[in-house]
């Protein structure tokens, strides 16, 4: 039997895995960002400006999101985005980070 971890394994690094991956990490923030300031999809939508089919789309992870989108987004959540890239070593820091800094989230919220 496969072990979870062992299929984790296989695909670590490969683009699809990886985006899909991100693609999750996203969606987990936005939803979050929106239970935490208690919007409803309606409320994100007016507050970008787009169709709730729109941020549905956007929730449902069925599309591949520009920067531009996902900066809306932040914008509509009163967010900012914070994009770093981090080695795959485990061991090493984000590139930019602070020392204590061990990992930066994608979205985060205003000052």
């Amino acid at each position: 039997m496969v072990r979870l971890q062992d299929w984790i394994d296989e695909f670590q690094g490969d683009p699809d895995y990886e985006f899909a991956k991100a693609a999750i990490e996203v969606g987990e923030q936005i939803v979050a960002r929106m239970e935490e300031r208690g919007m409803t999809q309606a409320d994100l939508a007016r507050a970008m400006g787009v169709s709730r089919a729109r941020v549905n789309q956007i929730l449902r992870g069925n599309d591949n999101l520009t920067l531009k989108s996902i900066v809306a987004v932040a914008i509509g959540l009163d967010c900012r985005v914070e994009l770093r890239l981090h080695p795959v070593q485990s061991d090493s820091k984000p590139v930019g980070s602070d020392a204590e800094q061990e990992r930066a989230p994608t979205l985060a919220r205003s000052p």
